[in-house]
């Protein structure tokens, strides 16, 4: 049968619409099916449940319990308590059933996921937008986040959501409400997210707004402006600051505070490693500008370079520098006692593969995705531990966001081969890790938390020493023996 130019036209959008349906139906398997399985098998083991269990699903029950004189003073979480509030008020006044409060859970968890979709998806197309975010589904710190009561997603969520406002660029006034209030929000479930504060506050002085009124045009009113839309993250913080004496709770503080000058070349590990596989997105532009920007190609390099030689990056439990990457790199070789050689040697290429990436994307968001990555490793290195999941999920997302916001190029069989091909192995790795780590084994919800967090009457009416004793093999007694050694200069 012959078809004319509109019949043909019409077949390929057809066929075109069910590839994406095909698509959308693999990825919400990613990302429902494996912690729905494990909510409804309680499969309880691996850091995602200990944490849960331990800590975070403590604070909800206290919560929902004592509601509404809530422990903000001292909660046993070394965040904000937004997400524990939240759920203790389902808990409250719907049911406290525990898979219900998982399953609300998981809720968020795949409506981070699927937002990341169909914003990538609206830059890129529905099925770039898939293929990019599904090692995201993948990753064991946002699945394991889905499965068990974690504020991980709820805090990417606000995040994206952020982020997306921003870098959308809609009404000015608009934009400003609803990305101050993603803000709060965002803060409120994790103190860390202040680090938002800077490209709010950035993106409200650029001048490229689509309906600035005329006194709106002057520098000074949209600096006014920010800081009337940011000013409320920071009284948030500063409001819990003062009531904890820190940035954490108390029982926290002795455990997380400090600094690790490792975080920025490890994040540009991290994004050489995982950037690798987004390249048949970010080849062009990392070619167009090595080849345009030689001697700025040299300086980022060096920069880099300098970055990750001059800190000590050798992993090390006393060092904050343990578990996840870091445990594949204490295999690896170390220059001195000090340098962790394969951090030096992909650190400047992380640093090109962003840069480069940043150079194809367009205005505001070259202004704006800079600025979110040295906000947010600052604020990374501003905790004593440098853990990758509190990197991972960021780290995919940024790399998702430069891929969709590459310029359209011409579409071959060998490129579309090439992004299956590489997003596929990197979503079948990051499957097989979390496996792995959601197969180790089950958590006791009888043990305490850990002895550094308890305070001596706590620990008497935990009777921690006699549990300690009956259970000499538990996951918590063999990190107070590896854990908490003292810093050996020859390592």
């Amino acid at each position: 049968m012959m078809l004319d130019g509109n019949g043909a036209l019409l077949t390929n959008h057809v066929r075109e619409r069910w590839a994406v349906t095909a698509w959308w139906v693999v990825f919400l398997m990613l990302a429902v099916i494996p912690p729905l399985t494990l909510i409804l098998m309680d499969a309880n083991g691996g850091r995602a449940a200990y944490d849960s269990i331990i800590y975070h699903e403590r604070v909800i029950r206290d919560y929902a319990l004592n509601w509404p004189d809530l422990n903000l003073k001292n909660p046993l979480t070394t965040t904000i308590p937004g997400y524990h509030v939240l759920l203790a008020a389902f808990s409250r006044f719907f049911t406290g059933d525990p898979t219900a409060l998982r399953l609300v859970n998981l809720g968020i968890g795949t409506a981070f996921l699927v937002l990341a979709a169909l914003t990538m998806g609206r830059w890129a197309g529905a099925r770039n937008g898939l293929l990019l975010c599904m090692p995201l589904a993948a990753c064991s710190y946002v699945l394991g986040a889905s499965a068990w009561l974690l504020p991980d997603n709820i805090s990417w969520l606000l995040v994206l959501l952020c982020m997306t406002s921003i870098l959308s660029r809609g009404p000015f006034l608009r934009t400003m409400f609803i990305s101050g209030t993603l803000l709060v929000a965002a803060v409120a479930v994790r103190q860390v997210n202040i680090w938002m504060a800077s490209i709010v506050a950035i993106s409200a002085m650029m001048g490229d707004w689509p309906d600035l009124e005329k006194s709106q045009r002057n520098l000074g009113v949209r600096a006014s402006v920010a800081l009337v839309v940011v000013a409320p993250s920071f009284v948030l913080v500063y409001a819990f600051a003062r009531m904890w004496g820190g940035l954490t709770p108390p029982r926290f503080q002795a455990d997380v505070s400090g600094f690790n000058l490792a975080t920025p070349a490890f994040l540009l590990f991290q994004f050489a490693a995982l950037g690798f596989f987004f390249l048949p997105w970010l080849w062009g532009s990392c070619i167009d500008f090595v080849r345009r920007h030689r001697g700025t190609t040299i300086f980022i390099s060096s920069a880099a370079l300098l970055i990750a030689s001059l800190p000590r990056t050798a992993p090390g439990e006393q060092w904050g520098r343990f578990a996840g990457w870091w445990r594949l790199l204490e295999a690896l070789p170390i220059w001195g006692g000090w340098c962790s050689i394969p951090i030096v040697l992909l650190a400047p290429l992380g640093a090109l593969l962003l840069a480069s990436s940043i150079s194809g994307i367009n205005a505001r968001a070259r202004i704006v995705v800079p600025i979110a990555l040295v906000a947010f490793a600052s604020a990374m290195t501003c905790t004593f531990y440098s853990w990758q999941r509190y990197h991972e999920p960021f780290v995919l997302m940024i790399l998702a966001i430069l891929a969709s916001l590459q310029p359209k190029r011409s579409e071959s069989r060998h490129r579309a081969t090439s992004r299956i091909v590489l997003i596929g192995t990197l979503t079948a790795v990051l499957s097989l890790l979390t496996y792995a780590n959601m197969s180790a084994e089950r958590i006791d919800r009888t043990e305490p938390p850990a002895i550094f967090h308890l305070s001596e009457e706590e620990r008497n009416a935990w009777h921690y020493a006699a549990w300690i004793q009956a259970n000499p093999n538990s996951r918590q007694s063999r990190e107070l023996s590896e854990i908490r050694k003292l810093p050996d200069a020859k390592r």
